[in-house]
């Protein structure tokens, strides 16, 4: 999936509740260079960094996640949610689906589904 938009020349990036320290490496596997996710705080102790578990600023999940993509889009001319397609398996991701031209559900939960059959967007599965 990912690849096809590649592909297109489509601008990718994954915006995902998981810590940054998480979604980084999957970013990377997945050849997408922009991704944006929970941060972690951290404490210094020596010369080493530890992260503390506690979440640094908002947390980018339900509405959280649409501010922290606006906030990345400030800085951006050339993108908007409006024109972009935006995927989810989860109904805490309904508040950035209804701002996205492109909704589509991908093994959604039973709560994603029911909206999206209400609203009659997309759905997929990656499970075969």
């Amino acid at each position: 999936m990912i690849n096809n938009h590649q592909k297109a020349d489509d601008f990718c990036i994954i915006i995902t509740a998981t810590n940054e320290y998480i979604a980084a490496p999957i970013a990377k596997e997945f050849k997408v260079n922009h991704f944006i996710g929970t941060s972690l705080k951290t404490c210094s102790r020596k010369e080493e960094s530890f992260y503390t578990g506690e979440i640094s600023g908002t947390p980018c999940y339900q509405h959280g996640k649409v501010k922290k993509i606006n906030q990345w889009l400030e800085s951006r001319d050339d993108l908007s949610l409006s024109d972009s397609i935006f995927y989810s398996d989860s109904i805490n991701d309904l508040p950035l689906l209804e701002k996205v031209k492109v909704p589509i559900a991908i093994d959604g939960d039973e709560k994603l589904k029911k909206v999206a059959i209400e609203r009659g967007w997309e759905q997929r599965s990656l499970r075969g």
